[in-house]
């Protein structure tokens, strides 16, 4: 191993890995006579680089997934290095299921995951609360 920009490096040139744990949630509501349903399973490995790493191997949500990580960041890990997240499960039923409702599910998983306040919320009318 080795120092490369700040950061401790293996032999394979990646950064140092320095956690790596399961994070899950389930929405499963009816909000406004509205259903959601959402269920997303992440590996997430935290990284001390200045990069967002996402797999996600289905198409239909990899944006959304994407999305999530990026608002996770920015918004509740703050500052605390980045992160490697490989999206193991996405289930979600048509028309319960929506980007939004993936967005929500993704970044919930996350905030329970580093057990983390989530002040993202689901209205009565079914509207998805993004705090500023």
């Amino acid at each position: 191993m080795y120092y490369k920009n700040g950061f401790l490096m293996k032999h394979d040139s990646r950064p140092f890995e320095l956690l790596t744990l399961e994070c899950s949630y389930e929405t499963k509501m009816l909000a406004g006579n509205l259903p959601f349903y959402g269920h997303v399973s992440l590996e997430v490995t935290t990284l001390r680089t200045p990069w967002l790493e996402v797999e996600v191997h289905d198409l239909q949500w990899r944006a959304t997934i994407e999305f999530a990580c990026q608002y996770f960041l920015q918004k509740f890990y703050k500052n605390r290095g980045s992160l490697k997240v490989i999206a193991k499960l996405v289930n979600g039923h048509s028309p319960d299921t929506s980007e939004l409702v993936i967005f929500y599910t993704t970044v919930q998983a996350l905030c329970r995951g580093f057990q983390i306040d989530c002040t993202l919320k689901i209205d009565e009318q079914g509207n998805v609360v993004v705090p500023k």
